[in-house]
């Protein structure tokens, strides 16, 4: 009281609220919590971290594959800040597939050596099915080179592609655009785990690539791309770090997740695509559906962890025949009430 009293005294602050990482917060948001919880962790699972430059293997909290492919721009700090985000082990700011090793791929900016370094990470002798790709090659909404050898490798080596949106706030980019890719773009979680105040990342890129009929919806997801936290290059703890680079290796650790909960996921990457979409219950803005002919900004919403795992759990006897998906989501509900895969 005496303190207050003092006219040297304009205002009196309590400490109450400590300073949080927002990647925990990120994982808050996807509801990753549940499904590390359970021991899945991304554990037996590489994830592919293709870039215009090398992973620095220095990195402390990382797994390493023993094997790398060089790149003439030597080791970033952008590739290893998108590797953290996807597999990070450290404590205050983990990637979403924490326990997932890194097959650092580097490459350069030229489009037909990113689809070559995509080829050498997914055939013998790695075979790599987990790959993320934060460049962009933004065309206004025009398919390029990269996306038709994306999509070609993507086929042929059954692999799951995640891809950045860009960072314009326009036409989604290369090769997010691809029709085998899954396009992130980026939201704004505002450093909490809860949703009811989750804005999109402003500069995230939505516009809808060209089609005939007016019926591609991209980004497919988005995860949280403002604000975070990456234990990062030089083991330097980079914050307020943002872009849908760092919101793409988000949902491709998700995927290190799902395979780890079933193997089966790892030959059915449209499997893996699919139940992330019908997953993302955590609508940011706009519709809660795709709508043929309205663009969307955040795809069908933002990745929820614990129901993409729970489906990806729940796989139909493969000697019945489907009618409909063998990948069950129905009756699955997450932490918020009524948020239920449909």
């Amino acid at each position: 009281d005496e303190i207050a009293r003092s006219g040297d005294v304009a205002e009196i602050f309590l400490d109450e609220n400590g300073a949080e990482q927002a990647l925990l917060d990120a994982a808050e948001s996807h509801q990753l919590g549940p499904v590390w919880s359970s021991g899945i962790t991304g554990t037996g699972q590489v994830i592919a971290i293709l870039e215009n430059g090398n992973v620095q293997q220095s990195n402390s909290y990382l797994n390493f594959y023993p094997f790398r492919l060089v790149s003439p721009n030597g080791d970033t700090d952008h590739a290893t800040e998108v590797a953290a985000a996807a597999a990070s082990y450290y404590s205050a700011a983990p990637g979403s597939g924490r326990g997932a090793s890194i097959l650092s791929v580097g490459v350069t900016t030229e489009q037909a050596d990113a689809i070559s370094g995509l080829a050498w990470a997914t055939n013998p002798p790695y075979s790599a099915k987990i790959v993320n790709y934060s460049m962009a090659v933004c065309a206004s909404g025009t398919m390029q080179l990269i996306d038709r050898g994306f999509d070609f490798w993507a086929r042929q080596n059954n692999v799951l592609i995640t891809a950045s949106a860009g960072n314009d706030a326009s036409y989604v980019c290369s090769p997010a655009i691809a029709y085998n890719v899954l396009g992130i773009g980026g939201f704004n979680n505002q450093n909490s785990g809860a949703w009811a105040d989750d804005v999109m990342y402003q500069s995230s890129s939505w516009r809808n690539p060209y089609s005939a009929n007016a019926d591609r919806e991209k980004p497919e997801v988005v995860a949280v791309g403002e604000n975070l936290s990456i234990w990062g290059y030089n083991n330097i703890v980079v914050t307020n770090s943002k872009g849908t680079s760092l919101a793409s290796p988000q949902v491709a650790g998700l995927g290190a997740l799902m395979a780890n909960a079933n193997s089966e996921l790892t030959t059915w990457p449209e499997a893996s695509r699919a139940i992330i979409m019908a997953s993302a219950v955590h609508n940011i803005e706009g519709s809660t559906r795709i709508t043929q002919g309205v663009d969307i900004k955040d795809g069908t919403g933002a990745i929820v962890g614990d129901q993409a795992v729970a489906a990806a759990k729940t796989r139909a006897d493969q000697n019945v025949a489907c009618e409909r998906s063998c990948w069950w989501g129905e009756s699955l509900y997450g932490t918020y009430p009524g948020d239920t895969i449909r």
